[in-house]
């Protein structure tokens, strides 16, 4: 999904962040916000949130590991996520020559050969790249049965 980190909160120490949904790419869903852990949960986990960050969200929803009540006190009855592959799931945007661009960790995120690359925000990190927009959407969708994408 495409969203834009609109809030954090902090639960019994616990760094949550309040995400607004822009698109879905792999399924329909009813909610226009959803809640995600913003912090690691192992030392190699890089699970963050900044407010203001439009991100591509890939997650894992933690909403069952919720009694209801906790769901509807906390959440206001919206899902509960965590970040996929370690933090790794959370591919914030950066525009480069007015285009939008989706960046991430290439040791950990196998593209297809025919997703193309460019250097990172920071170019001290050869392993961190970015992806056109578009493209990273399309090789997502080809990933997918066809009857999963979002048409």
């Amino acid at each position: 999904m495409i969203g834009t980190t609109i809030g954090i909160i902090e639960i019994d120490s616990t760094k949550i962040a309040k995400v607004h949904i822009e698109r879905y790419i792999t399924k329909a869903e009813k909610h226009d916000t959803v809640f995600i852990l913003a912090q690691p949960t192992w030392q190699c986990d890089i699970s963050d949130a900044k407010v203001g960050e439009r991100c591509l969200w890939f997650l894992e929803d933690m909403t069952s590991r919720l009694t209801r009540k906790e769901r509807k006190a906390f959440f206001q009855g919206r899902p509960y996520n965590k970040i996929e592959y370690h933090g790794r799931g959370r591919m914030p945007f950066r525009t480069v020559d007015g285009r939008d661009y989706v960046t991430l960790w290439t040791g950990d995120i196998v593209l297809p050969d025919t997703v193309k690359t460019i250097p990172g925000p920071d170019r001290s990190y050869d392993f961190i790249r970015s992806v056109l927009y578009d493209d990273m959407v399309k090789a997502v969708e080809g990933c997918l049965p066809r009857k999963k994408r979002m048409q």
